[in-house]
């Protein structure tokens, strides 16, 4: 009897260890997405073919990359955890060396989140069940995020049983200027602060497309920029209005679209403790979800099945086609840098690579028209 006994522990033994063994190599060998098929994650009857979502959002698709107007996502295998820590430096070294609140006399810290709170506090989403809050700044992502997140931020309501809502214009996000200063002091300290950035100019060119390529919101933007409201300016033109120093209409307005992240979302006061980037949105937002937060027992939609962002509809040109730099000027976007060179610096953009992105879609036009 014991030898029998024997026999079968060893065989159930050998059996674990296998299981073991075929997960263990499944992971190593497959990629994430394959994965949570695996798992059968996410799976039902509202879920859609990535191809699906990425046609009817406007965007192209290149030998099977998407791409998202600067770099293609990068879903490589990295150190995702030394690449976060490392933005994290990045920006504690730049706060370290530029942040001065006291430079007129000592300010309460509670007094500086008062100020930011009455002048910004509804660019930031609190969602308290999870101890997190998040800027939501415009072409980061954040109607993407909004789609995955939705139930988290609904009290488990799903997204497909109720009318969709950016947070910025939902009444039921709760807000930072919903809470007093000493809250607000207590979640700077102790919730995990979340901001998502991307490239600054690409940021800028993104928006271009957004609100002068819809008729919806080119006649608001035409005169936010000082243009006749049935004018529809190139994207030439819209860098143009923004180097030029020009008192425009747009200032008064706190339009996150053209905003500085320092100005809306004010990084070395709030003490953010995840920099997710737009160029990487699926890695860094999966990485958030699943080993920062417990923000996956309250996903509306699995991370690669959201839309990203709405269609293009009324310009001739994408965002990656070099026809729709054909009037913009190389001396315009380096001074467009010298005026973010804070976001540059803080969140480890190349400004070479950026002034390269241009020139080269610039010269694709020059020797398509055969100019010299």
């Amino acid at each position: 009897m014991n030898s029998r006994r024997k026999l079968v522990l060893l065989i159930l033994t050998y059996l674990i260890l296998l299981t073991c063994h075929v997960n263990y190599f499944y992971m190593k060998t497959h990629s994430f997405d394959s994965l949570m098929k695996y798992l059968n994650w996410g799976a039902g009857k509202n879920s859609k073919n990535s191809d699906d979502v990425y046609a009817e959002n406007g965007w192209i698709k290149d030998s099977g990359v998407k791409k998202w107007g600067f770099f293609p996502e990068n879903e490589t295998s990295v150190d995702v955890e030394a690449v976060l820590a490392q933005r994290l430096f990045t920006l504690q070294e730049h706060c370290d060396k530029n942040y001065s609140p006291n430079k007129n006399g000592f300010v309460p810290r509670n007094e500086l989140l008062e100020q930011y709170k009455k002048k910004h506090g509804d660019a930031i989403s609190v969602l308290s069940p999870y101890n997190l809050y998040e800027c939501r700044i415009a072409k980061t992502g954040t109607t993407m995020r909004s789609v995955v997140l939705w139930k988290a931020f609904h009290g488990g309501q799903n997204i497909h049983t109720h009318h969709y809502q950016h947070p910025s214009e939902d009444l039921k996000v709760p807000k930072l200027d919903w809470f007093d200063a000493e809250k607000i002091s207590f979640m700077t300290r102790h919730y995990l602060g979340v901001i998502f950035v991307r490239e600054p100019l690409m940021k800028i060119v993104s928006s271009y497309f957004s609100k002068f390529c819809n008729p919806k919101w080119n006649r608001v933007y035409a005169k936010k920029f000082g243009f006749d409201a049935k004018y529809k300016p190139t994207l030439g033109e819209v860098l143009r209005k923004l180097a030029s120093g020009e008192n425009l209409p747009l200032y008064s307005t706190h339009d996150d679209h053209f905003m500085s992240y320092f100005d809306k979302c004010d990084p070395c006061l709030l003490e953010y403790d995840f920099i997710g980037r737009f160029e990487t949105l699926q890695r860094d937002l999966k990485y958030l979800i699943f080993n920062k937060t417990s923000l996956h027992e309250g996903l509306s939609r699995p991370v690669e099945d959201a839309p990203y962002s709405g269609k293009f509809e009324d310009c001739r040109y994408s965002i990656d086609n070099p026809e729709a730099y054909r009037d913009v000027s190389i001396e315009d976007v380096k001074t467009l840098i010298k005026n973010h060179r804070q976001e540059y610096a803080a969140f480890g953009y190349d400004a070479e690579a950026t002034i390269k992105y241009f020139k080269d879609k610039i010269l694709d036009v020059q020797i398509e028209l055969g100019d010299d």
